[in-house]
């Protein structure tokens, strides 16, 4: 009987995503047809990102600058996810703004079966999935209206970034390294490996987020973890390997002229002030949960990859490298995934520093 019970409520939540996951895209898609909310608006970095789409999409093989009129000039937006975008508006004769929106959609699918899949898998519960999404797209404090910032909101106008794109297809590649570090299967390897170049070569920033976060995988989960850090030292030289042929522009000279130079000195030093505290809100109640994981032992992925990078946030300040401040975004994904099952199997305790409560029952 218990059984049958436990198997209803997993079937239960379960339409509960669907139904969440569903409502959501209504919304994306209402948000993303509306040039005042969507990606058309005028804010951010809509112009550059869909510039660069615009100029490979005419010229796949020798693009010119899609902002300068310049035959010396390059763009280091010309990466494998605005190649394949290019390649989908040329393919399908599709407008500027088709493209675009339907890349945002694809983007927040891609977003909630990524979320879906991760957190089952790392939890072993198919319960806490709604709670990891809900805390992910809701439960922030004042908006930052940053890049690689992920609250629903943000959401309708940068689904189609680069930085967020990547930051979507990072849970897919989650789910698959640690797929293979629990069970071992080549196949789920090279999943993660594909996503692994994409994600790092679209978008080096959140690539670098999310190679830390397979490492700290490989170092806490599974038995053999001396042979998976060696397969991804494998996969590290791989997208080395890529990001040297990559044909378009120097990878190279792109990170750091991005991370060396005082091109937005200003705009970086909004991400340190201290106001982002209360922005923070209620995500501050997340460290004592942590705390509490540190010292019973429990998730270190969770544990280690917050401290990790929080540690990165902090140092790249002190050591004036541009682009470290928006690992306090990546901060924050911990801090929003701090669920985890009750001793008991019919109850779950759902701890969210986003909730502004560190311990919420629900039965």
């Amino acid at each position: 009987m218990s059984m049958v019970s436990n198997t209803r409520k997993m079937v239960t939540m379960e339409a509960k995503y669907l139904f969440a996951s569903v409502a959501l895209i209504f919304i994306v898609t209402a948000a993303v047809l509306n040039p005042a909310q969507g990606p058309m608006i005028e804010l951010f970095d809509y112009w550059e990102h869909a510039a660069s789409i615009n100029e490979l999409s005419n010229n796949i093989f020798y693009p010119q600058n899609p902002l300068l009129h310049s035959e010396d000039a390059n763009t280091l937006r010309y990466t494998p996810y605005i190649l394949l975008a290019a390649l989908l508006k040329k393919i399908f004769h599709l407008e500027l703004f088709a493209t675009i929106t339907l890349l945002s959609i694809a983007s927040a699918i891609v977003f909630l079966i990524g979320v879906y899949l991760w957190s089952t898998e790392y939890f072993r519960d198919r319960h806490v999935a709604l709670y990891v999404l809900i805390t992910l797209l809701f439960f922030w404090g004042q908006p930052f209206n940053y890049s690689n910032e992920y609250s629903l909101r943000f959401f309708s106008y940068t689904l189609f970034y680069p930085s967020i794109i990547t930051f979507n297809l990072s849970f897919f590649g989650l789910y698959w390294a640690l797929k293979f570090v629990r069970y071992g299967a080549v196949r789920h390897f090279v999943f993660y490996g594909l996503i692994a170049i994409f994600i790092f070569v679209s978008h080096p920033l959140t690539g670098s987020f999310f190679m830390l976060c397979v490492l700290i995988m490989m170092i806490t989960e599974g038995s053999n973890r001396l042979k998976n850090i060696g397969l991804y030292s494998a996969s590290l030289a791989v997208i080395a390997v890529v990001l040297l042929v990559w044909p378009y522009h120097s990878f190279i000279a792109s990170v750091i002229k991005s991370t060396t130079t005082d091109w937005y000195y200003p705009f970086r030093n909004y991400l340190y002030r201290f106001e982002n505290i209360y922005k923070m809100g209620p995500a501050l109640l997340g460290l004592p949960v942590i705390l509490s994981f540190l010292i019973n032992k429990k998730y270190f992925f969770i544990t280690m990859g917050i401290l990790v990078c929080a540690f990165i946030y902090v140092t790249t300040y002190f050591m004036n490298i541009r682009l470290g401040e928006r690992y306090l975004f990546f901060c924050y994904i911990f801090s929003s995934s701090c669920c985890r099952p009750s001793p008991s199997s019919t109850k779950y305790v759902f701890i969210s520093s986003r909730l502004g409560c560190p311990n919420s029952f629900l039965y």
